[in-house]
């Protein structure tokens, strides 16, 4: 019975032993797997924390680089600007014509006075710049007395400068209303009619030295008597600075004061005129030729005609905008009060 008992227990005992080695084999195994996995974690961090770094390195070295380039674009801007403003400066400086308590009169703002001017369109721009220099330098001795005296801040300049505003602005959106109405037909139309009554007039080409002196008038015709040429002579001598060469270009006697019209207008052609008085001085006329006069062209009158026409459409042109507009007269008269 003892041999049985123990022949029967050896069995238990192996398989005891077997399962303690298969528990004590995955215990390792899990341990060996969960330090695997702590140090491809730890690696892994590692390595995050390498390419967190890089990039971190990466975007310093781009915002470097691009604080450079804004830097360099600054840099090359304020550069261009300062170019600029020598340029300008140099441009001014050449352009310069007169200071007035140091600021700068230019030749371009002389040129642009003289193109807002139309009835200097007939002379040389060199006739006519001493004056218009002169309008602009007393102008801004005018503007800025004014300035330095306060007469912009003053109430009652305030409101005429707002009604002048109003003005200026009013009549040039009903001035371009009226012309919108008036058509190129109309305009044709007008102008056939206006040639059929035209009446020509004779007109005189002349040349003229003007003197201060009925001497210095006798002067100037004995040296055109010698044989002195009229346009130098007059170029030199003549107080008209708003002609060159003495030419006054082709007139009528209407346009003409009568002391100088009446005198010229009995001329022949290529005569030379004794002194003529007047009261700009004494007159040397040189009558070039004597013609009847053309009718003007169509374009050389279409402004004239397009502001006729514009009155004739006034009255009209209102009452539309009066109705656009849905004006309401509530007292059209005050009754005088007792």
């Amino acid at each position: 019975m003892v041999i049985r008992q123990n022949v029967s227990y050896a069995p238990d005992n192996m398989n005891w032993n077997t399962n303690r080695k298969r528990r004590t084999s995955v215990r390792h195994k899990i341990a060996n797997f969960i330090f695997l996995m702590m140090y491809s974690l730890i690696g892994i961090l590692i390595a995050f924390n390498a390419a967190i770094w890089a990039f971190s390195i990466y975007q310093a070295r781009v915002l470097q680089m691009e604080r450079v380039q804004v830097q360099r674009s600054i840099q090359q801007y304020l550069q261009a600007k300062q170019r600029e403003k020598e340029q300008q400066a140099q441009a001014i400086a050449l352009d310069t014509v007169a200071f007035v308590d140091g600021k700068p009169v230019t030749l371009t703002q002389v040129r642009a006075l003289a193109e807002e001017m139309p009835q200097l369109e007939e002379m040389s721009f060199e006739s006519v710049y001493p004056n218009l220099l002169e309008m602009i330098i007393n102008n801004q001795i005018v503007m800025q007395g004014a300035e330095q005296a306060g007469v912009l801040a003053r109430p009652d300049i305030k409101t005429q400068l707002r009604l002048a505003k109003e003005q200026i602005v009013g009549q040039t959106y009903l001035d371009e209303l009226l012309a919108s109405h008036v058509t190129d037909e109309e305009l044709r139309n007008y102008y056939e009619q206006e040639i059929k009554n035209f009446r020509r007039e004779e007109e005189i080409h002349a040349r003229h030295i003007l003197v201060k002196t009925e001497k210095d008038a006798q002067d100037i015709l004995v040296q055109l008597r010698a044989g002195a040429d009229f346009s130098e002579l007059a170029n030199k001598k003549s107080l008209d600075e708003n002609t060159e060469n003495g030419d006054l270009g082709y007139f009528t006697k209407a346009m003409m004061i009568p002391e100088f019209g009446d005198a010229v207008f009995d001329m022949k052609k290529g005569q030379l005129s004794e002194p003529i008085k007047t009261p700009f001085g004494w007159h040397v006329v040189l009558v070039e030729d004597k013609r009847l006069a053309n009718p003007p062209s169509f374009e050389d009158v279409r402004d004239d005609m397009l502001r006729a026409l514009m009155e004739t459409k006034l009255p009209e042109v209102l009452e539309k905008e009066r109705s656009r507009l849905n004006v309401r007269v509530l007292k059209p008269t005050l009754e005088s009060q007792q």
